[in-house]
């Protein structure tokens, strides 16, 4: 007896079995663009860091002059 041959075919393309890549594509080009352009706008925003300068005393120190303003019962002499 003679062995059977057997014939393998190569799979079907994967558009016929219903599935496609393009899908896919576009989701991961969109997930791509996102986390580019989160990371720029996380490098700009940290290029950009704003620093100010307040003129106002800190806490402890307004605290102790509101105190002695209102305390204080000495005549309060003014030049004109």
């Amino acid at each position: 007896m003679r062995p059977k041959r057997v014939i393998s075919l190569p799979p079907p393309p994967l558009h016929i079995l219903g599935f496609s890549f393009f899908p896919l594509g576009v989701i991961a080009a969109v997930f791509i663009t996102l986390v580019i352009a989160v990371a720029l706008i996380s490098v700009y925003l940290y290029k950009h860091k704003g620093s100010y300068i307040t003129n106002e005393l800190p806490e402890d120190e307004s605290s102790k002059a509101l105190q002695t303003e209102e305390g204080s019962s000495e005549k309060q002499e003014y030049m004109m």
